[in-house]
């Protein structure tokens, strides 16, 4: 081999070399959907995150934070997304949110040698909309893993927006006590009074959730008459059980002549 053709052999494989290094790095850009989407307090919605590329994978693990008093987890309704489920393969999967505002997941195929490739749906996340507010979706961890289980470098997924509004057509219906949910006292131990004003008879639910979203007590659920309307809450839930201190959500769903209207507040339980 002359001098020539040995060059001409290093330039190609440093050639090889750099398509390869190159290739391996690429950014591999994940997608939440639907981007900025609204819902009304009481609607779920489904948050999808895709893979737009054909990349061959085995695992994903990811956790994204949001706040937790305007949206809640639907726990029986998240979980692996099409591309897992339609795989065949035997999924082991986890969905917890351990810490209020932080939701956490991984799908991994149990097969040495078995992977899916995309594109397609890696999770589906259900959410539900609780008061009136505008949340970030964020990850602030996202990892693909190869088949052979080592990470795949160079893995984004931009953030997205969720809004709790109440639609603008029932704005117009909107009682007065929509913005008179009173508590009193707040913060309170262990007892407090919630009071409202009902403008007309009608099916009224009170509840209460706690600061993940989870529906700690139902203080009534009925028919009730117009007029000064109050319930007391002494820290229990539906089971008699004390609750622990913190961050409480009432919500009231009266539902007018065929219209429900929704009111909230939050208040702070000392221990």
């Amino acid at each position: 081999m002359n001098a020539r053709q040995k060059i001409h052999l290093i330039l190609t494989a440093a050639l090889i070399l750099m398509v390869s290094v190159s290739a391996a790095s690429a950014q591999i850009a994940l997608r939440f959907t639907p981007l900025d989407t609204t819902i009304a307090p009481g609607d779920t919605t489904r948050v999808s995150v895709m893979l737009d590329d054909a990349v061959y994978f085995r695992t994903i693990e990811l956790t994204v934070t949001y706040d937790s008093t305007l949206i809640r987890t639907v726990r029986d309704s998240s979980g692996q997304g099409a591309l897992f489920t339609d795989s065949g393969f035997f999924i082991w999967e986890s969905f917890e949110e351990d810490v209020p505002g932080h939701w956490h997941g991984f799908a991994a195929i149990m097969g040495a040698r078995d992977s899916v490739c995309g594109p397609g749906e890696l999770f589906a996340w259900e959410v539900e909309g609780l008061i009136e507010g505008t949340t970030a979706i964020t990850s602030i961890e996202t990892i693909l893993y190869e088949p052979n289980a080592n990470i795949i470098p160079g893995v984004t997924l931009d953030p997205t927006t969720l809004r709790v509004r109440i639609p603008a057509s029932a704005v117009g219906d909107l009682p007065a006590y929509q913005t008179s949910l009173d508590l009193y006292p707040n913060p309170f131990n262990p007892r407090t009074r919630i009071g409202f004003d009902l403008p007309a008879a009608g099916h009224i639910l009170l509840v209460v959730f706690d600061a993940r979203g989870r529906r700690v007590a139902t203080l009534h659920e009925g028919a009730t008459a117009a007029g000064p309307v109050h319930f007391d809450w002494d820290g229990r839930n539906d089971s008699g059980l004390v609750q622990p201190g913190g961050v409480y959500l009432f919500r009231l769903d009266s539902r007018q002549d065929g219209v429900t209207h929704t009111a909230t507040t939050k208040g702070i339980l000392l221990k």
